[in-house]
């Protein structure tokens, strides 16, 4: 076991994935983000015990408020090829790393974040699962779709109800949140409101690195 990577180490490696996307601002040294209003993309270093690091991707739902600065979706590895990179082979490995990250990771961080495209790529991945379903719901609520947001609100109870657990104090908070969503939209104020949710969940998101698994 070499031991995990420096905060320098880290910090030197990530600058130099910033170089790449210099329009990607670090948080905690270790991570790449960039938002736009209701979503925010975010790229993590993790270090490992065995020296190396491994990138990692997720994207973050500000209209549906959570603790780690919206809820985590789409978690995402780099293909085995790519995933452990120990700090000696940095160097050499880095084009293919930053070639990976280009084309496997979806969104496509080449890409403009689209609020409306992530939503589309998260319902083909969410069916039977609630935190996906509750996400879908409040960002289509939060671009003014509200009828896939009505039927994401039925898929959320429809899939926590599935799994017949025990309700969790967070399924309370986005039961409860959902059903403020309703009420928002019968009194059409929901773009609005979701905009201020959305705005606070957005400065936690850029504070602090969102490590939270989905």
């Amino acid at each position: 076991m070499l031991g995990k990577l420096t905060t320098k180490e880290i910090k030197q490696i990530v600058a130099d994935y910033q170089s790449v996307f210099p329009e990607w601002k670090t948080v905690d040294g270790d991570t790449l983000i960039r938002t736009n209003h209701f979503i925010g993309q975010a790229i993590w270093f993790d270090r490992l015990r065995t020296g190396a690091y491994r990138p990692s991707a997720r994207v973050h739902v500000f209209a549906a408020p959570d603790e780690s600065g919206g809820t985590v979706v789409l978690p995402q590895f780099l293909g085995v090829k790519n995933r452990e990179i120990t700090a000696r082979a940095h160097s050499k490995q880095f084009p293919a790393v930053v070639i990976a990250i280009k084309s496997e990771i979806v969104p496509p961080v080449a890409k403009a974040l689209d609020a409306a495209a992530v939503a589309e790529l998260l319902s083909a991945r969410s069916a039977g699962r609630p935190v996906g379903a509750y996400a879908l719901a409040c960002l289509y609520a939060a671009i003014g779709r509200t009828d896939e947001a009505k039927r994401w609100i039925a898929e959320y109870h429809s899939a926590f109800n599935a799994l017949q657990l025990p309700e969790q104090p967070s399924d309370r908070e986005r039961s409860t949140f959902l059903a403020k969503i309703c009420s928002w939209i019968e009194h059409s104020s929901c773009e609005l409101e979701l905009a201020a949710v959305a705005q606070r969940e957005k400065v936690k998101f850029e504070t602090s690195s969102p490590r939270t698994e989905d």
